[in-house]
């Protein structure tokens, strides 16, 4: 455990739990970066945890003071008084929310603190595609009216950003999502090698992956129809991960696609394979797609606005194919299975480099937290 000396700025983080998902792993990546001699960190989460898909241990070995409300049923009342108990021992100068009910119940407690939140996804869309339309459409409202209340609302991407304003006169600010480029780094050819030998991959196949939930917003069967009807020789489709789509992408009957399941080790499979390929519906600021192109990957990726975002400005990065259009992917795949990738794929890592690093995102928080905190110290004077 890292034990740091005693800082002048509390900063307390309030998230659901610390299940492994794309949220937490920022978070993680946050305070991993953040400047620690200044910031005295909590995390706070709502419900207890999972085990064995939690990183609790992560965040407990990096020295982080942990505290759990402990919730197996959502009682807002409860969550209010609880939630104040803490907010008064603690007394915190900035609050950073992460999610629906995190962001709900810090916005409702009364608190003088600054209250930042992540959104980390365009809510309208991602909750109509995971609850329904009657169900989404009322979370959605319900969280865009919370958005209103809190005092910087913080998008992890541009695109959502500007969903937000166009649809819903909603204005946030935007600092985009950071990768470990030390974990997610490439590596040499016989680096290559070796970890397909240990993972049991095809030494000679150009490899295709995806890595992320195999969902239905995900879209992972177009990429198995797709790929089977390309019909690539010497080319193996990946799919890391899991979701309620594994057994029926699993089930397809093709040889050349491989489907894993969950694993603790996604950076060695990313590194041991050569292009990388996302046919999502909508996304925030895909972490996958970020975590590849710090390996060093080229990049395939549906024709959406997060997507976009990846690749503008990057000439060598350019391979979108339109939204379920699948000789549109069909003839992609046949290109990146033949042509030389080496220059993309440093393109892909210089983009992460510049744009995309963990330390990159934790310095403009910490830039956000101090602004704000001696924002307010004015206008109190």
């Amino acid at each position: 455990m890292t034990v740091h000396k005693c800082a002048d700025t509390r900063l307390l983080f309030v998230i659901s739990s610390l299940k492994r998902c794309g949220p937490v792993n920022q978070l993680y990546e946050l305070i991993r970066n953040l400047d620690r001699s200044s910031f005295d960190v909590t995390v706070l989460t709502l419900k207890g945890e999972v085990d064995g898909n939690s990183r609790i241990a992560d965040f407990s070995d990096m020295g982080v003071r942990l505290l759990s409300l402990g919730l197996t049923r959502w009682h807002l009342a409860n969550v209010l008084v609880r939630m104040h108990t803490v907010l008064t021992s603690i007394q915190p100068h900035v609050v950073h929310s992460h999610g629906l009910l995190p962001d709900l119940a810090v916005s409702l407690v009364n608190t003088s603190a600054v209250h930042v939140c992540t959104i980390h996804s365009y809510c309208r869309e991602d909750y109509v595609f995971s609850f329904g339309p009657c169900v989404g459409s009322l979370l959605s409202r319900v969280h865009l009216s919370i958005l209103r209340r809190i005092e910087f609302p913080i998008a992890c991407s541009s695109s959502v950003a500007r969903k937000l304003e166009e649809s819903h006169r909603l204005r946030v600010g935007v600092i985009w999502n950071g990768i470990n480029t030390d974990v997610y780094a490439p590596v040499s050819d016989r680096e290559k090698a070796h970890l397909r030998r240990t993972l049991g991959l095809p030494i000679d196949a150009r490899i295709f992956i995806y890595t992320g939930k195999l969902s239905p917003l995900k879209n992972p069967m177009f990429l198995v129809q797709a790929f089977a009807a390309a019909d690539l020789v010497g080319c193996l489709l990946l799919l890391i991960g899991d979701g309620p789509l594994r057994e029926a992408c699993a089930e397809q009957g093709v040889d050349s696609v491989l489907v894993t399941g969950q694993v603790d080790n996604v950076q060695d499979y990313l590194r041991a394979s050569d292009v990388y390929v996302s046919s999502s519906m909508t996304e925030g600021m895909p972490l996958g797609v970020l975590e590849a192109m710090a390996c060093g990957l080229p990049v395939l990726l549906s024709d959406i606005a997060a997507h976009r975002e990846l690749v503008e400005g990057t000439p060598n990065v350019q391979g979108l194919f339109s939204l379920n259009d699948q000789q549109s992917l069909i003839s992609l795949m046949g290109a990146y299975a033949r042509e030389d990738l080496e220059e993309i794929g440093g393109s892909s890592r210089q983009k992460i480099d510049t744009s995309f690093s963990a330390e990159l995102m934790a310095s403009s928080y910490q830039t956000l937290y101090r602004d704000a905190l001696a924002s307010r110290r004015r206008k109190e004077q």
